[in-house]
């Protein structure tokens, strides 16, 4: 268990899927404005490549206690943890 930077460090991505000919577009995966552009982008048809997105995001954005920890790979929500997470994806809402 750990970050995957120190287990399979798998950057710069970007840069790999260019140098096997993609168009590459990487944007922030939390925001579906970034996202949608990015999936609406035709230049890889333009230049008659395949496309990738590579959508960053962080593991349980929004919820402070599940945010970066990889914990949550393996653990479950249990109904005070999950009324937590809501409270607080609500608010982000607000």
């Amino acid at each position: 268990m750990g970050e995957i930077d120190e287990i399979l460090n798998l950057e710069p991505m970007g840069a790999k899927f260019k140098s096997f000919g993609f168009h590459t577009i990487e944007c922030d995966g939390h925001n579906l404005e970034l996202l949608e552009a990015a999936f609406k982008d035709k230049t890889h048809e333009e230049v008659q490549k395949p496309k990738a997105v590579i959508a960053r995001t962080m593991k349980g954005k929004g919820v402070s206690f599940m945010e970066n920890d990889n914990i949550w790979h393996y653990t479950r929500l249990n109904p005070e943890t999950l009324d937590k997470a809501m409270a607080e994806l609500q608010e982000g809402d607000e």
